[in-house]
């Protein structure tokens, strides 16, 4: 059941960056590192992921709800082999783990 809701949790993060105009850096285990050209078009992405989760937990059992957390953050990056990072990355790092689930931290 895990993989299968990861594999889910995944698709619906994907198609909102990407409609966002976003790009999937990499996965960390459950978490979804994402850039965006735009800190409006990532604000709008992170809203349709909990919008989205909001309705697909609405139709799940309890026990196979996603709850999840985001932190946006604008900056400058160190771009390395399509990797992003430095100062302003860990920023968005720390912002995600500050915010409450079902939520989105800016």
């Amino acid at each position: 059941m895990a993989h299968r809701m990861l594999k889910e949790h995944n698709k619906i993060i994907e198609k909102a960056v990407i409609s966002n105009d976003g790009r999937v850096v990499k996965y960390i285990g459950d978490s979804v590192f994402a850039e965006f050209e735009s800190s409006d078009n990532a604000c709008k992405a992170g809203l349709k992921i909990q919008d989205n989760l909001k309705q697909r937990n609405s139709l799940s059992k309890k026990d196979e709800r996603i709850h999840i957390r985001l932190g946006v953050h604008t900056g400058e990056a160190i771009r390395e082999e399509g990797d992003l990072f430095g100062n302003d990355i860990n920023i968005a790092s720390r912002i995600e783990n500050i915010a409450q689930p079902d939520s989105v931290f800016i």
